[in-house]
């Protein structure tokens, strides 16, 4: 798929003829098969290489949940913005207003509160058309407070041409009803894989949150052994000697159902036609459920050997209709770029 540059490393877009050193970790980073995007937050300025109008903010951060989205979004626009990973604050904003024409931030979960510099940089510094596409707030149970300030984020969408978030939950908390609400773009990317499914799927998947406890992980691991499976497991975290295509491969699309505490993990699962079994530790993932469906919550890891044993049949129609949905607010935001970068 164009844009995906899985197999590069963090040097492999150096120019040639430097020193022996980086051209050395330039071979190492040919040996990384996380997907990685044209990040120009990595470099000083002068090594900085524009290859597009527009400069996309994300987080690149190797949960894979922040990489599926932007994947369906360049999926989308059919060519790779160049990025931005919104950690690196202050943000240039001297060089991206005068070299850029407009702006996209998402998506994923950058609303939640570590981003809030960002957003606050955002609102003072750019100067650029912006839209907002595929992001959400993070509600996780033990969390006060967990999302960038309502006041930064809504004086940031006023200035928006286009706002996508990915649940009422969201929309609701920064008070914004009348934003457009549809699913995270990781489901028209993972459409392709759908029509294709792993032979012999037949595993049971468990997704596990990292900040969810260690003991009830292992509780939920327990559970799906009791109810007569050997699970297959990822921590959606994609490394060197294994990327994100990896993980979809051997992990997602093997898998006859997932059980979640990550809600992409139940994007993911949704996005291939696999019915998933969520634990909503974090309250986006009931948000999630109880939009989208195609899919069933557990209260209780107690409820999830009846649950995974009776497994639920996702609705083909149904995750159409929602891929659908999200592929025309797609088509707006490329009518939009084109707009202002044509």
């Amino acid at each position: 798929m164009k844009g995906i540059t899985q197999g590069q490393g963090a040097f492999a877009e150096r120019a040639s003829g430097v020193d022996g050193r980086t051209r050395l970790l330039g071979l190492l980073g040919l040996l990384d098969r996380r997907v990685r995007f044209h990040d120009l937050s990595r470099f000083p300025a002068p090594l900085r290489r524009v290859r597009s109008p527009v400069i996309q903010f994300y987080s690149a951060v190797d949960n894979i949940g922040n990489y599926t989205p932007v994947l369906g979004i360049q999926q989308m626009l059919g060519f790779q913005p160049d990025t931005w990973n919104v950690h690196r604050v202050p943000v240039d904003f001297e060089f991206i207003n005068r070299r850029y024409r407009a702006a996209i931030i998402g998506g994923a979960g950058l609303l939640h509160r570590v981003f809030e510099p960002f957003w606050r940089d955002l609102r003072q510094h750019c100067q650029l058309p912006m839209i907002v596409w595929g992001v959400g707030g993070c509600f996780p149970r033990d969390q006060k407070n967990p999302c960038v300030d309502r006041a930064v984020v809504r004086d940031v969408f006023d200035r928006c041409e286009l706002v996508d978030v990915r649940d009422e939950l969201t929309a609701n908390h920064f008070g914004r009803q009348d934003v457009h609400v549809g699913i995270c773009p990781t489901v028209v990317w993972a459409d392709k894989y759908a029509e294709t499914p792993a032979p012999g799927r037949g595993a049971v998947l468990f997704a596990a949150h990292d900040a969810v406890p260690a003991a009830e992980s292992e509780a939920i691991w327990r559970a799906i052994q009791r109810a007569g499976w050997a699970p297959l497991r990822t921590d959606n975290v994609q490394r060197r000697r294994w990327g994100l295509m990896d993980i979809l491969d051997h992990r997602y699309r093997p898998a006859r159902l997932v059980v979640c505490s990550r809600l992409h993990g139940a994007i993911i699962a949704f996005g291939l036609g696999i019915p998933y079994v969520g634990l909503p530790w974090d309250a986006k993932l009931r948000a999630f459920q109880e939009r989208y469906g195609n899919g069933v919550l557990a209260e209780s890891v107690e409820e999830l050997p009846g649950l995974v044993r009776d497994m639920p049949s996702p609705s083909d129609a149904h995750r159409n209709a929602q891929r659908d949905a999200a592929a025309a607010f797609g088509l707006r935001a490329l009518e939009w770029v084109q707009a202002h970068t044509g």
